[in-house]
């Protein structure tokens, strides 16, 4: 099989949900943001995806290794190390001090130098540390309805979908999409290293990271998990457009957001 045979599961997919990527691609929320208080209302909200993402991550990650003890053998060798080089990077990247830290304290880190209110994100973790329920918490925190949305869908498909939707989920929803909607917020929204330089490492960290190392090698083990059947290859195709369309969803309800602040 050559390369570019390998991927042709995903290009499908690609070519498939083109329409939906474009909206995103093209979305007002990244021309919406024009002042420091926009992007402080973006950051409170947007943080719980960043979170989220972790849940799915780590769903992948023990549906392609073994987290059990006693320990067995991944019956998939390759899908594993990839899975396992984005976890390392993903919970325990490096800062620009050079220190371990995960890409969720990276944008807390983020949120607090520009002044992004923190409360209701913590307010929300804190009551998932204290066994409340995914949708308490989020009643909690006070979480807008399109960010409550995106958080279930998220950890719904982290819980229940199969591997090939979950890694469809990864690819489509997260991965691939976020050097290019990173891209866009800093060039539109004029992110320097001088005026904020904790949001600006962690957009180009992901941005190098995810563009060249994270999105590839997603890809490879959706490949793996597709793994040329017509039943894992409709259900991948599926879930793509689910994910692509909660992304838009959430960009939908923040352009709202912070057009009405603006009114």
């Amino acid at each position: 099989m050559s390369p570019k045979q390998k991927d042709i599961h995903t290009a499908k997919i690609f070519s498939k949900i083109h329409p939906q990527l474009n909206n995103l691609k093209n979305h007002p929320i990244y021309s919406a943001i024009s002042t420091l208080e926009d992007l402080r209302i973006f950051m409170t909200w947007h943080v719980f995806a960043v979170w989220d993402f972790m849940s799915l991550l780590k769903s992948l990650q023990r549906h392609l290794t073994c987290l059990d003890i006693p320990w067995v053998s991944p019956n998939n060798a390759t899908s594993a190390r990839l899975i396992n080089e984005i976890v390392l990077n993903e919970e325990t990247d490096i800062d620009a001090d050079g220190s371990p830290t995960s890409h969720l304290a990276l944008y807390l880190e983020a949120m607090k130098e520009i002044g992004a209110p923190r409360d209701p994100f913590e307010t929300f973790i804190a009551a998932i540390e204290n066994k409340k329920s995914l949708t308490e918490a989020l009643d909690i925190s006070r979480a807008p309805y399109f960010v409550s949305n995106f958080v279930k869908f998220t950890i719904n498909c982290a819980q229940n979908a199969q591997l090939p939707e979950l890694a469809s989920a990864f690819v489509f929803g997260r991965e691939t999409l976020v050097p290019d909607m990173f891209k866009a917020i800093l060039v539109d929204w004029g992110i320097g290293e001088l005026s904020a330089p904790r949001m600006h490492y962690y957009l180009s960290r992901h941005i190098e990271i995810d563009g060249n190392q994270h999105g590839p090698a997603s890809i490879r083990l959706l490949e793996n998990t597709i793994n040329d059947s017509s039943e894992n290859f409709q259900a991948a195709a599926l879930y793509a457009i689910k994910s692509v369309n909660m992304r838009i969803s959430l960009w939908d309800g923040l352009h709202e957001l912070i057009g009405a602040n603006n009114n």
